[in-house]
């Protein structure tokens, strides 16, 4: 049997899959030491999916992946925050930080690194906002 006779019909099979793929819905900010105070928790009740004005939330959410070119669905949405002390103010940095992701990176309590400064806190992982 000729497989070639099926290539057009995979592909069309296979273009109505990805063409349906939706990506989650998730809300993009993040906060400094209180910069944006409605991304900051207790998050701020305004942000509300259901409200189209509301610039923070992305229905359909993308993100890049390494050594990729474009932006692809993203399948996670992603809470990171934690504290450091700043030596440069001699006080704390609250860092804040909502995003979607492609891959999910768990739920974590300990130490990360974001922008070249070390933070204790957590990082959040969902499938859904």
């Amino acid at each position: 049997m000729n497989l070639s006779c099926f290539l057009p019909l995979l592909t069309v099979i296979l273009l109505r899959i990805t063409s349906q793929v939706r990506a989650v819905g998730c809300f993009v900010c993040d906060s400094l030491n209180g910069t944006n105070m409605a991304c900051a928790d207790p998050f701020d009740g305004i942000l509300d999916s259901s409200n189209p004005s509301n610039s923070s939330y992305v229905a359909d959410c993308m993100d890049g992946r390494k050594d990729s070119t474009g932006l692809f669905p993203a399948r996670y949405c992603v809470k990171m925050f934690g504290t450091r002390w700043s030596t440069e103010t001699s006080s704390y940095v609250h860092l804040f930080i909502r995003r979607c992701t492609l891959d999910s990176l768990g739920d974590q309590n300990g130490y990360f690194v974001w922008g070249g400064h070390s933070y204790k806190g957590s990082i959040l992982t969902c499938d859904y906002e």
